[in-house]
């Protein structure tokens, strides 16, 4: 299948790919699947951190939620 471009800003010769692949829709999905497979077999042993650039602070609660079994924490950049 064909790819999509990323917006080009300026006269650079690449563009901004991330609304193509940062926090996908099913992101939730494969996080709460990667902790139910592997993570919970070291129950207390195991940190779980997501590098998310550019998340929100309502994102980041999300990701974080206990109840939801995703992440531990995450850290994000401006």
């Amino acid at each position: 299948p064909e790819l999509p471009d990323g917006v080009r800003h300026g006269d650079g010769p690449y563009g901004d790919g991330s609304p193509h692949y940062v926090c996908g829709p099913r992101i939730h999905d494969y996080l709460q699947e990667l902790h139910r497979e592997v993570i919970a077999r070291y129950p207390g042993r195991l940190l779980t951190v997501g590098e998310m650039p550019g998340v929100t602070v309502e994102q980041a609660r999300l990701f974080t939620d206990p109840r939801r079994a995703e992440l531990d924490m995450v850290f994000q950049f401006e």
